[in-house]
């Protein structure tokens, strides 16, 4: 049997592959896609007992592709592998591929459930939509903050209303309403993008 272990970035991959006793067998880096990790393993494709990747940002998408294509692919608590390669004399991506492989080999790892495709769509659907909410509230804090040296005040105001709040404000001030237009332009295109994203919450993010 062999066990692999993956030092995954954003670019790349560090590939090591080592024996039972531990030899090493094959370090390699490759890009960041499970098709390219693939030919690297191919003649141990079938020795193969555990391929490990740190849980990261990166993992679950790698981990998914890799089980996709037949491998053994198991993402390790992050905790338990800083640990582990907190013992190499030099930290590199090749020498933490090299530590995750021993890591996996030596048994000393807790597995991290791996989210569905369905599940990151509907973790990512729900973050884009908070980004374009936090994005709306700034929005309307520069104009509130715009608007209060002239002795312009907001006040309390829906969301549905408060471009038209603006407006009313600025009334005939030609200057001030041209300063204003872009900046409520590009709040209310927040608003349309935001509006498209809760609609699909509420129906159900798409598989």
């Amino acid at each position: 049997m062999v066990y692999v272990g993956l030092d995954v970035s954003l670019n790349s991959v560090a590939v090591c592959v080592i024996d039972r006793e531990g030899q090493i067998l094959k370090e390699a880096s490759v890009a960041s896609e499970a098709s390219a990790i693939s030919p690297c393993l191919q003649p141990w494709r079938d020795r193969i007992a555990k391929i490990g990747l740190e849980a990261g940002p990166m993992s679950e998408w790698l981990t998914a592709g890799l089980a996709e294509l037949g491998f053994p692919a198991i993402s390790l608590e992050a905790r338990q592998v800083k640990a582990a390669l907190s013992a190499m004399p030099v930290k590199t991506d090749r020498n933490d591929a090299r530590g995750v492989a021993l890591v996996v080999r030596a048994g000393w790892y807790k597995v991290v459930h791996v989210k569905s495709i369905g599940s990151q769509h509907a973790r990512t659907l729900v973050a884009a939509r908070k980004h374009l909410i936090r994005s709306i509230a700034a929005s309307e804090q520069t104009l509130r903050g715009l608007l209060r040296p002239f002795g312009l005040k907001v006040g309390i105001v829906s969301r549905a209303g408060f471009a038209s709040r603006v407006r009313e404000l600025v009334g005939n001030n030609a200057i001030l309403a041209e300063v204003m237009a872009p900046l409520l332009a590009a709040r209310d295109a927040l608003m349309q993008e935001y509006q498209r994203l809760h609609r699909l919450v509420v129906q159900g993010c798409p598989e």
